[in-house]
């Protein structure tokens, strides 16, 4: 409008960081619609009850999707833009979705079965292990972690902290503390999914870096 050169590297950065976050934020809606995905067929195929009541789902989508994705929507950062969005977005949704879904069916089969716990104690083992996975793919679409991002998950994971240890909050989203035995494995699928979901996140990160055309000009 100034017919000013000057403007353009200001205007380049703005809509590349504009890019940038609608891929993050991609990112976490397509995990979350790939592990509702698979969850719904399983359990539609198997007739288990459904791991969750849709209050726990509001924690999660909370805690792990919405709050972090508006922020995450208005973080800075321009790297170059690059073709190839839906691909990079599967690349990263598949596995990340998948392994999502394979820590909360685990969690809330063991809980179950060995850990002897109710179908509501189970429930509540399944969300626990969903939010605490949920966390980690956050943290690895925020990369780079920076402050403000670190900030962010520190205060989604207080979130979370607050809504089990209050007893007025764990009424109000029906959690019932599952027994010893299935908080162990809970927290062992956890430990163990973590950097499986790291790896196989990398993988197919690798996978599409073989597919991808040269940065755009």
């Amino acid at each position: 409008l100034e017919s000013s050169f000057a403007t353009i590297p200001g205007i380049l950065g703005e809509g590349r960081r504009v890019i940038n976050n609608i891929e993050r934020v991609a990112n976490l809606f397509v995990t979350k619609t790939v592990y509702a995905a698979i969850l719904a067929v399983v359990v539609g195929i198997s007739a288990i009850p459904f791991p969750f009541y849709p209050r726990h789902l509001t924690i999660v989508s909370t805690l792990t999707i919405g709050v972090p994705g508006f922020f995450l929507a208005l973080s800075s950062g321009s790297p170059r833009a690059q073709s190839g969005f839906i691909r990079r977005v599967l690349a990263f949704t598949v596995p990340a979705g998948t392994v999502v879904a394979t820590v909360t069916l685990l969690t809330y089969l063991v809980a179950r079965g060995p850990a002897h716990a109710t179908t509501a104690q189970a429930r509540t083992a399944a969300t626990l292990a969903l939010v605490a996975v949920g966390l980690a793919v956050l943290a690895l679409v925020a990369r780079p972690l920076k402050r403000a991002k670190t900030t962010l998950i520190g205060f989604m994971v207080g979130g979370a902290v607050l809504i089990w240890a209050v007893p007025f909050s764990r009424r109000v989203f029906s959690l019932e503390w599952p027994p010893t035995a299935a908080l162990w494995a809970t927290a062992g699928i956890v430990i163990v999914a973590i950097p499986l979901l790291w790896i196989f996140v990398a993988m197919g990160a690798r996978f599409e870096d073989r597919l991808s055309p040269p940065l755009l000009q």
